[in-house]
């Protein structure tokens, strides 16, 4: 009969097999930190001067944010602004420039994700100062282009822009303000009597 015997490995083919299985860890953990991670970013609360990316979008409002006078936020295309309440509207007594393209707009809408169908609003208001202490603003213009406003359940609609002489001008270009509910019979955009020089085009 034949002998079958068990074959031992040389110490240099198990050391070579032991270094693979290492690599091999190895490579699957690096892979594991430099896979790309959703970014996704908390506000609420006063937003003072910054810009808003899109590399740290979304933003999650979880409750009302305002733009207080003086600062100014800008939002680059491709940002998303949801909405984790119904109840939480974006206000601005300051300076709003929410700038879009084409190919990459800007969106503020509910947090689908959170189960949330609906939220409060854009608001722009006056400034809260008098005409001898205003701090003159190099633009006092608020922008918003390539911007989509949808799903918002309040009593003036989607959009408000209620300032006045002491207040931002206003400029929209190549808006959509859609799907949205006023109890005042107001369910796109509301512009005060007494608001200063706006633009509105192709919204």
């Amino acid at each position: 009969f034949t002998m079958l015997r068990t074959a031992t490995l040389s110490p240099l083919i198990q050391r070579a097999l032991r270094m693979s299985a290492f690599i091999t860890i190895l490579w699957i953990a690096m892979c594991m930190l430099v896979a790309p991670v959703q970014a996704r970013t908390t506000v609420s609360g006063d937003i003072l001067t910054q810009t808003w990316t899109k590399a740290n979008s979304p933003y999650i409002v979880t409750a009302t944010v305002t733009v207080p006078y003086p600062e100014i936020l800008t939002i680059e295309p491709g940002v998303d602004v949801l909405f984790d309440s119904p109840d939480a509207e974006f206000r601005s007594t300051g300076i709003v420039h929410a700038v879009g393209t084409q190919l990459d707009s800007i969106r503020f809408l509910p947090n689908a994700a959170s189960g949330t169908e609906s939220w409060g609003g854009i608001r722009i208001y006056g400034y809260p100062c008098s005409e001898l202490d205003c701090i003159d603003l190099r633009d006092n213009i608020a922008r918003f282009e390539y911007v989509r406003v949808s799903h918002v359940v309040n009593t003036w609609g989607g959009f408000m822009f209620l300032s006045d002489r002491l207040g931002p001008g206003l400029s929209m270009r190549n808006c959509i303000i859609s799907r949205n509910h006023g109890l005042e019979e107001l369910a796109g955009m509301y512009i005060g009597p007494n608001s200063p020089s706006y633009s509105v085009s192709q919204c």
